[in-house]
């Protein structure tokens, strides 16, 4: 008796997947991601519009377009701007102008809370008046609140005991 001439048939490759590869392809990816990141931020906040003295950052925003918007250009007069700040530990902060000839003047009020390690607006704004010259924004903490005489000591370029300067940033 023969044999029926049946197709023979042989079972189709098995799939083996490479786990590797695709660990690898997803490590691609997310260094791409963290790589795209990284450039994106240091390009959108580069220069004089942010200042990192140690772990402390003093940041300008400039009113633009209805909106407050880390600036992309130098402030000019009249320009309306506030100040983000990020510490190293919880600290009471105020920003003193320093002008090129010297003259020192509060650009806003005191916090009349700690700020701390999380990034924070400032209370308050400053329009920026005429001055030709350089100008210069610094960021000053200290472990208790600011007082008027306190204030006064540093307007006067005599920092108040346990006062620090955190950041500098030209405002123009």
């Amino acid at each position: 008796m023969s044999k029926p001439n049946l197709p023979t048939a042989s079972p189709p490759p098995l799939k083996t997947e490479d786990p590797l590869r695709e660990r690898a392809w997803a490590a691609s990816l997310i260094a791409l991601a963290a790589a795209a990141t990284m450039i994106f931020g240091w390009w959108t906040l580069t220069g004089d519009e942010r200042a990192t003295r140690g772990d402390a950052e003093l940041t300008v925003f400039v009113h633009d377009d209805g909106a407050f918007v880390a600036y992309r250009r130098t402030p000019g007069e009249g320009d309306l701007v506030r100040f983000g700040v990020r510490l190293p530990e919880p600290a009471y902060a105020t920003v003193v102008g320093v002008q090129e000839d010297g003259v020192r003047s509060r650009l806003l009020p005191p916090s009349t809370e700690r700020v701390g390690v999380e990034n924070a607006m400032l209370e308050g704004a400053a329009r920026l008046d005429g001055y030709a010259g350089r100008e210069q924004a610094e960021l000053w903490t200290a472990p208790v609140p600011w007082t008027d005489a306190r204030l006064d000591a540093l307007a006067a370029g005599t920092p108040p005991e346990g006062a620090v300067r955190a950041a500098t940033v030209d405002l123009r």
